[in-house]
């Protein structure tokens, strides 16, 4: 059966077989029948849309950087490279990577380079330069081109 409840929950589950064979057993996360259905229904055209069409899946953001952070994980630069997709994170946090177009970019370069930082407590405030606001989006740009070509 492609849609069940388990002995110990009210949870709905899925079990659909792919067309390459492969299985994809996972929780609907809902107790509602009909929502479950539709959970059920949209995953099952989503793999096949994958299989047969060669559609990628859509991924999220945080996804993308999760990827990106183990492969870069010894080289020198990685805490930077940390602090910067924190400031990132802030703007595009649960977003589809299909999603992130340049309007949403534009905002994030209005929104760093007017926003004023301290480098000490009850210090003087500071804002980013052009050359830190590039380097930012010289990530930006090396985990989207990741992301699409993985």
């Amino acid at each position: 059966m492609s849609l069940y409840t388990r002995k110990d929950s009210k949870i709905w589950w899925i079990n659909i077989s792919a067309p390459n064979g492969k299985r994809i057993r996972e929780s609907t996360g809902t107790k509602n029948k009909r929502e479950a259905q539709e959970y059920h229904d949209r995953k099952k055209s989503e793999v096949w849309r994958q299989s047969k069409l060669n559609e990628k899946p859509r991924r999220l953001w945080e996804e993308a950087v999760v990827k990106y952070l183990k492969e870069k994980r010894n080289i020198p630069s990685y805490d930077s490279l940390v602090i910067i997709i924190k400031h990132l994170d802030r703007f595009l946090k649960s977003k589809y990577l299909d999603e992130i177009n340049e309007e949403m970019v534009s905002e994030i370069i209005d929104a760093r380079m007017n926003e004023p930082y301290h480098r000490r407590e009850g210090g003087k405030s500071y804002y980013i330069t052009e050359k830190t606001m590039n380097y930012n989006l010289t990530v930006l740009k090396a985990i989207l081109n990741r992301a699409k070509n993985n």
